[in-house]
């Protein structure tokens, strides 16, 4: 007798997280699996901090001139502030039901070995993000 395994992955594999400056949005592409079926998991990740105001820094410089006169010159210069996000690692538990496919991790579309144990998959990002900047995660899960 043939069983075919069907899963849905709305709750389990799609969803959406929001820290104070990182959003997170994972998505996949069916909801309903069958035994055998490869997932690609497809994780977005970007920094929505809202730029912080530029900071002016005012100099001036006081000196005489050759006939002992007293002058002053000023500069300015307008530094921006950027609010960067450090990503260290990704981890997720990969459900019982599932199998993480070698080979299938990526970072922005280069591949990366993960460490992937006790139904945990940990990606080393170790990228910043400036503001408004995102990044691309990937993998892939295999229902069993």
């Amino acid at each position: 007798m043939k069983y075919i395994l069907s899963i849905i992955l709305i709750i389990t594999l799609t969803g959406i997280g929001q820290a104070d400056s990182l959003q997170v949005r994972t998505t996949s592409a069916p909801v309903v699996v069958k035994r055998g079926e490869v997932i690609a998991m497809s994780v977005n990740l970007k920094n929505i901090l809202t730029p912080r105001e530029p900071v002016t820094i005012n100099a001036q410089i006081e000196w005489e001139d050759e006939y002992g006169a007293a002058q002053t010159s000023s500069d300015s210069a307008t530094i921006n502030i950027v609010q960067p996000v450090n990503v260290t690692r990704y981890k997720v538990a990969i459900p019982a039901l599932f199998d993480f496919v070698a080979g299938s991790a990526v970072v922005d579309g280069q591949s990366i070995t993960p460490t992937y144990s006790s139904g945990s998959l940990v990606l080393e990002v170790g990228r910043t993000l400036l503001e408004g900047e995102s990044m691309i995660l990937g993998y892939a899960v295999k229902a069993q």
